[in-house]
């Protein structure tokens, strides 16, 4: 049952979220795509845990870069909102740890389209008012 997989930390988190921490863990990404296939993910794709940070994040800060790959394979497939800023204002993409990662970046990069461009110019406006 997933759902008993969030007590696995003390932190709250999803199912999908301890899933992934096993998975960098110990290697074994079988748990984690199990748990995927039985996540209701939430439609608007934000996945976050109490610092704002998706999967994807957890995955991206992993030195270990052949796991953190198969890990992200399976992440991609579902939907995550690759766009979503943790608390230190990170997309996941921000946390590539060498600039030889291009498979990995590929994976979790955020391209906005024309019109998100043009809203996070003027949500970055706002905030230095």
């Amino acid at each position: 049952d997933i759902k008993n997989l969030s007590s696995a930390y003390q932190d709250p988190m999803s199912p999908v979220h301890v899933a992934t921490k096993l998975a960098l863990e110990t290697g074994n990404i079988a748990v984690l795509e199990t748990t995927c296939t039985r996540y209701q993910f939430p439609e608007n794709g934000r996945l976050v845990d109490k610092y704002n940070r998706t999967p994807l994040h957890i995955t991206m800060m992993c030195n270990n870069i052949t796991t953190s790959t198969k890990v992200l394979l399976v992440l991609t497939q579902y939907n995550i909102d690759k766009s979503l800023r943790d608390d230190t204002l990170k997309r996941a993409e921000d946390y590539m740890t060498s600039k030889s990662e291009d498979h990995r970046r590929t994976l979790v990069a955020y391209i906005p389209t024309e019109a998100q461009r043009k809203e996070e110019l003027r949500s970055s406006k706002k905030l230095s008012e």
